[in-house]
């Protein structure tokens, strides 16, 4: 399809980008509003305000992405889905402290959105292109161009919104100068700020939409360039394994951000071998070839370390909220470590098995999110569970036990804990 063609099905999007767009902004301003101050309904109901949330944050970007790429009835099935687990996650969150909402916190929390919604995108990357081939395991190729071209879209978007708000705001300050404050007035003003915003993301990405030589060309540029980061992140690597032997295990635990530094530099090792392998179809050349494939080896070792790392720490103090996150970021990393060590060994085309290793850690990455974010595995109740077992096996003496973590993180499982600690006349130290 030629660019004309391109511009001629943009266009005929366009009343319906705008429509979602604007419901939207309309609907988040709506909530802004009951939640500010003294919230009103449905602010006061948060099992009803934070699903709604969620899915007016959600859906429409969703939608946008997926409707020019599936059949309408595909794309039905699967925004509903998505809609239905947002909901899902919004109840939760809503339901598991167990205390009615301070005043202005009626909103779901970066621990909760964040997650969500890396879970969601990633989840349509792989939806997207299984839905269009009617097949439970796409084309790699797909996927991959799926998701590239999703996170190239999302990012160029986002910067497009911030200039086109760094815009108004210095346009505001600049008619200031001849006191005109009309303009400085209405950014302050819920009812333009929000459907103003989603107007401008809605627009970025119909356009972008429209330019799909654009984001290859980007994309092509973008991962060639970081693609030769692979060989110097890879000579790192090589020189802190190959020096493991020469010093005590004990340093490398001393500091508490080693499992997350060793955690990063996998999955920086990952992005660049992926930058490298792209969709498979042109292996490069050289030194990012060899760089590659010791690449793929050196993950697994890295992952092995932090789960060691975290397995001591657990041991120590037992689970907590953030330990419990990081084993399962342990989990679906050593899923992708292992695959790519078992795709570096030299059988078949170049790293082919790369292909399936991403496939499945992309699939562990939702599960992973949606556990941590439903009952399934809500890191406040596994916490809860794991400390009262440790208390109550004598592996945590009650004098020094921590109890303003149940308290504070334990949500209303950790509230519960207390309240029979409480009323145990044999646990004097929790009554106190």
């Amino acid at each position: 399809m030629d660019e004309h063609d391109e511009m001629r099905r943009a266009a005929a999007r366009a009343p319906g980008f705008a429509g979602l767009a604007l419901a939207q902004g309309v609907v988040l301003c709506l909530l802004s509003s009951a939640a500010a101050g003294f919230p009103t309904w449905p602010a006061t109901r948060p099992a009803l305000f934070q699903p709604l949330a969620l899915v007016a944050l959600f859906l429409p970007p969703l939608a946008m992405l997926a409707w020019p790429r599936l059949p309408r009835r595909a794309a039905f099935a699967w925004l509903g889905a998505a809609a239905l687990v947002a909901m899902a996650v919004g109840v939760h969150s809503a339901t598991r402290g167990g205390l009615p909402p301070e005043p202005g916190d009626a909103w779901p929390g970066a621990a909760v959105w964040f997650p969500l919604g890396a879970a969601l995108f990633v989840a349509q990357a792989l939806a997207v292109p299984a839905l269009r081939a009617r097949r439970l395991r796409p084309a790699y190729a797909e996927v991959f161009e799926t998701a590239s071209r999703t996170l190239l879209q999302l990012a160029l978007t986002a910067a497009f919104v911030g200039a086109f708000w760094l815009v108004l705001f210095a346009g505001a300050e600049l008619l200031k100068l001849v006191h005109i404050d009309f303009l400085s007035q209405l950014l302050e003003r819920r009812w333009f700020s929000y459907p103003a915003s989603t107007l401008a993301f809605a627009a970025a990405l119909l356009l972008l939409d429209a330019r799909p030589g654009l984001i290859a060309g980007v994309r092509t540029v973008l991962l060639a360039l970081f693609s030769w980061l692979l060989p110097v992140a890879v000579a790192i690597v090589a020189v802190f394994l190959l020096g493991l032997p020469f010093v005590s295990l004990a340093e490398l635990w001393r500091s508490r951000m080693s499992a997350g530094l060793l955690l990063g530099m996998a999955l920086a090792l990952a992005a660049f071998l992926n930058c490298a392998y792209q969709g498979g179809e042109a292996p490069p050349r050289g030194v990012r070839r060899l760089a590659a494939r010791v690449a793929a080896l050196e993950i697994l070792p890295l992952v092995a370390l932090a789960a060691w790392g975290l397995g001591l720490r657990v041991g120590q103090y037992g689970w907590s909220v953030e330990r419990i996150q990081g084993g399962a970021t342990i989990g679906v990393a050593a899923v992708a470590g292992a695959g790519y060590a078992f795709a570096a060994l030299p059988r078949g085309p170049w790293l082919k098995r790369v292909e399936g290793a991403n496939l499945a850690a992309a699939a562990a990455f939702v599960a992973a999110m949606l556990a941590l974010l439903t009952p399934a595995a809500d890191p406040a109740r596994l916490m809860v569970a794991d400390q009262m077992a440790r208390l109550a096996g004598g592996a945590a003496r009650p004098e020094s036990f921590d109890y303003v973590t149940l308290r504070f993180e334990g949500a209303r499982w950790g509230r519960a804990a207390l309240a029979r600690l409480a009323a145990d006349p044999a646990a004097a130290e929790a009554a106190r």
